[in-house]
């Protein structure tokens, strides 16, 4: 009976979040060649409203480290639901190759659990064994919140209710996600989800030194209440490290600055020139008496398109790949 206690207390004490993981192979070098996969936070899906230029959740990770290294390899492909399976290989296909030593991947597994339930258990499956093959460490976002996407995203496209999980299976999705991390010494689950929550009930927030009042709190995500904004997907960023620090005590973190505020101020500093050259871009076209093109509209998703037939008989469609970035847009 007293072992059975004794089992019982320590299975209610908190684990520590570095226990059963492997040492980091290259330590020095955790840091110098980052990539970043993922659809539209990954995109820095309407940060541009933001920062005035087009800006990649990647440029965030560049702004955010102080210390030399390599530009951050921006692997988001925007419209991903398009084409999922196709962005799924290139996204992991891509981090390999490009040998990068660490993974940041926002939102990959979004649009594998914003799907028809028939097709969900498929889609997850194949996210989760694609991501298998990136063997450094992967900074991998949860699954948030998605009830009220049916009216964020009406402008891109409608979404029907058997596309979004039920609250009961969404918490299957994140059980089955906490349940395939564990084992995996390489995988760090970062809480979005926690923190889109908090945002949207408009609760304080507080993260290594940054602080959002309550009143302040719902400013972190976009007019969607979906996408974050430039210091929502900067709060994921700061949380993506911190979940790494607390994976591996030993990480040498010390060129990363924990502060929203001044990474902000350097990414704004370094995004100057991009910045002029779209305020230049459209004073041409004002003066040439047009305006700037507005944003090309949403293709439907798959299942909702119209179903075509094929030059050579049968129904048109396949997974055609795409390039690196799959395809610039919203989404």
């Amino acid at each position: 009976m007293l072992s059975a206690l004794v089992c019982l207390i320590a299975s209610t004490l908190p684990q520590d979040p570095s226990a059963q993981r492997p040492a980091l192979r290259e330590p020095e070098k955790l840091l110098t060649r980052v990539a970043v996969i993922g659809a539209s936070v990954a995109d820095g899906k309407g940060l541009e409203t933001e920062v005035g230029a087009r800006t990649a959740f990647a440029e965030l990770v560049h702004a955010s480290l102080r210390s030399a290294h390599e530009n951050p390899i921006d692997l988001a492909a925007p419209r991903a639901w398009i084409q999922f399976d196709s962005n799924l290989r290139q996204w992991t296909a891509g981090a390999v190759a490009r040998k990068a030593t660490l993974v940041i991947a926002p939102d990959v597994l979004w649009w594998a659990a914003i799907a028809p339930a028939a097709e969900r258990e498929g889609r997850i499956s194949r996210s989760l064994s694609a991501l298998e093959r990136i063997d450094v460490p992967l900074l991998l976002g949860d699954l948030p919140d998605m009830a009220h996407l049916a009216t964020a995203l009406k402008t891109d496209f409608s979404l029907s209710v058997g596309q979004l999980p039920t609250p009961e299976e969404l918490l299957a999705l994140r059980q089955r996600l906490e349940g395939w991390s564990k084992p995996r010494g390489n995988v760090v689950l970062v809480p979005l989800a926690r923190w889109h929550a908090a945002a949207l009930a408009g609760q304080r927030i507080e993260l290594r030194g940054n602080a959002f009042a309550a009143e302040e709190s719902r400013r972190l995500v976009q007019p969607d209440r979906f996408h974050p904004s430039l210091d929502g997907s900067l709060l994921f960023l700061v949380s993506a490290w911190d979940e790494l620090a607390k994976a591996w005590p030993g990480a040498p973190l010390d060129s990363i600055d924990w502060s929203i505020a001044s990474t902000r101020q350097r990414l704004m500093e370094q995004k100057s020139a991009d910045r002029a050259e779209e305020s230049a871009r459209r004073r041409r076209l004002e003066d040439s008496g047009r305006t700037p093109p507005a944003p090309a509209p949403e293709p439907l998703p798959p299942e909702k398109q119209p179903h075509r037939r094929a030059r050579g008989g049968g129904e048109g469609g396949g997974d055609g790949g795409g390039g690196e970035k799959g395809g610039r847009g919203g989404g």
